[in-house]
């Protein structure tokens, strides 16, 4: 009988223990998840039955589903709860504290929770947990940071692993750090480490941002040596950091380097971001031809041209004053079902025809960017402004200047002068004595250049406004206005030489005899100045 009873409870005490080992499966199975409800309902049913061997582990799970849910806050509170229960606290415990704080992007108190790690003599430290802390200040765009806990972790005796490099040269990539980058990489070497395709390309993407061809090649070839074959990345940055350096043709050769390694390798053909790449670098070389080509390489290929693609192509016509291939890119770019020109695209039209002189076509290229339902910034409007300019189109320019207050963006002073100017090749005085009064309510106040024109207009207009221009003298004076050469020469104009001469006298200014006003200049700047 006691045989039997023995046998009972033994089987008793199983059952009892395969169930709490089965709810602490459940609560780790929620905390994987980062669920932390379910893993605290899962914690609740089961604490009381857990041997107190088992404790630390089990609480410690509970602080992994704040972990995984990236909670610092709810994680740091437990932490709080496992000290007023005496809960025996080991390296797991501080390092999913650390985690919650790293998930959650709160670096500082990643950081903390690390030094209380390493204020525990009678606990360890591990590369994982270091390498928690280095990514949080990687991702945080932190790389000094990032590399002084990899310093950390060294003094301390420990291994850093790829992960810990690649951390930290990702992170000085991305910052702008490519001498940085570089450096880690040769400390990566010289701790006998294998570098794979990120930390290579991630050296690459630096250099590709400064357009250093020389230096990412350099580490290209090392990929090679250390047979690390480049992929679509590595030879994309190349490209790039021509196109960045003004090398168009380097930035062909790589292309075909590329196309040679996916023939000999098997692996895959240049993408379309290959390509933009190389369009970049013909629209920043302002090589049209050179861009045309390679878009006619792009289908060829196959591939899907993209907005990027045609924006390479009017950006290259663009800066070759090619306005009408750029028109045409952006006609075809309209007629297109996928693709949609943006407001670069349309102002570098509007551009193209304003400086052919053609105001009507910049004008008409306006109304087809407000008909795609793109809005028109300072520039697109200015550049109209400019084009009717060039024209003596005054009512054109002041024209397009009401629309542009119209649509809610503020004229500046550029715009009034260039609205001015095209009065003043007119004679229109006082048309440009009405923009004074405009830019008084707008609170743009005027500069030389606009007393300029107005000078101008005054001795344009049929018949000679001296009159106005003798009052504007005055009022000129009265401001913080600095005179230049090309002003004065305006108002002697608009005055008349003698009545000039009288008039600077009265003002305390010295008339001179010299053609280009310089006297003239020196005396009106120390009279404004005292």
């Amino acid at each position: 009988m006691q045989r039997i009873a023995r046998a009972s409870r033994v089987k008793s005490l199983s059952a009892q223990q395969w169930r709490s080992c089965s709810r602490a499966a459940l609560v780790n199975s929620r905390a994987e998840v980062g669920d932390v409800e379910g893993a605290l309902v899962a914690f609740h049913e089961v604490v009381g039955k857990m041997p107190e061997g088992k404790q630390t582990m089990l609480f410690n799970t509970v602080l992994k589903a704040y972990a995984n849910a990236g909670d610092f806050v709810g994680a740091e509170a437990w932490y709080e709860s496992m000290l007023a229960k005496c809960i025996r606290l080991n390296s797991k415990t501080f390092g999913k504290l650390i985690e919650s704080a790293a998930k959650a992007g709160h670096v500082a108190k990643a950081e903390f929770w690390l030094c209380a790690l390493q204020d525990r003599p009678d606990l360890s430290l591990t590369t994982v947990t270091y390498n928690i802390v280095i990514d949080a200040c990687a991702k945080a765009g932190d790389a000094p940071s990032a590399g002084a806990w990899l310093t950390r972790m060294q003094a301390a005796r420990l291994s850093p692993n790829e992960i810990s490099f690649n951390s930290v040269i990702n992170s000085c990539a991305l910052s702008g750090r490519s001498d940085e980058a570089e450096s880690w990489l040769h400390r990566m070497l010289e701790a006998q480490l294998r570098p794979d395709r990120t930390s290579y390309n991630s050296v690459l993407s630096s250099f590709s941002r400064r357009g250093h061809v020389d230096r990412g090649a350099a580490w290209l070839q090392e990929m090679w040596r250390s047979s690390v074959p480049p992929d679509h990345i590595s030879f994309t940055c190349m490209i790039d950091a021509c196109a960045k350096s003004g090398h168009w043709m380097l930035a062909l050769g790589w292309l075909e380097q590329f196309r040679m390694h996916q023939r000999e390798q098997q692996a895959p053909a240049p993408d379309i971001v290959a390509y933009n790449a190389v369009l970049n670098a013909c629209a920043k070389a302002s090589d049209v031809a050179a861009a045309l080509r390679v878009f006619e390489g792009v289908e060829v290929a196959v591939l899907r041209p993209d907005r990027l693609s045609y924006s390479a192509v009017v950006e290259a016509a663009a800066r070759s004053s090619a306005s009408d291939v750029v028109c045409e890119w952006v006609d075809r770019m309209e007629a297109s079902p996928t693709i949609t020109p943006d407001e670069a695209c349309f102002n570098m039209a509007i551009n193209g025809c304003a400086g052919q002189g053609d105001a009507h076509g910049a004008a008409r290229w306006l109304l087809r960017m407000v008909r795609a339902r793109l809005a028109p910034n300072s520039i697109s409007f200015n550049t109209v402004i400019k084009a009717c300019a060039s024209k003596h189109d005054g009512p054109g320019a002041l024209h397009w200047l009401r629309q542009m207050a119209s649509s809610g963006l503020a004229p500046n002073i550029i715009t009034y002068n260039t609205v001015a100017r095209a009065f003043a090749s007119a004679g229109n005085a006082g048309r440009v004595e009405d923009l004074f009064a405009e830019m008084a309510a707008a609170s743009v106040h005027p500069d030389v250049v606009t007393w300029t024109m107005f000078f101008t207009a005054c001795s344009k207009a049929q018949p000679s406004q001296r009159a106005k221009a003798e009052q504007a003298l005055g009022t000129m004076l009265q401001s913080n206005v600095v005179p230049d050469k090309v002003m004065l020469s305006s108002a002697r104009q608009a005055l008349g030489a003698k009545r000039s001469v009288r008039l600077f006298e009265q003002h305390g200014l010295a008339a001179t005899d010299g053609p280009d006003g310089s006297k003239i200049v020196k005396r009106l700047f120390t009279f404004i100045l005292s």
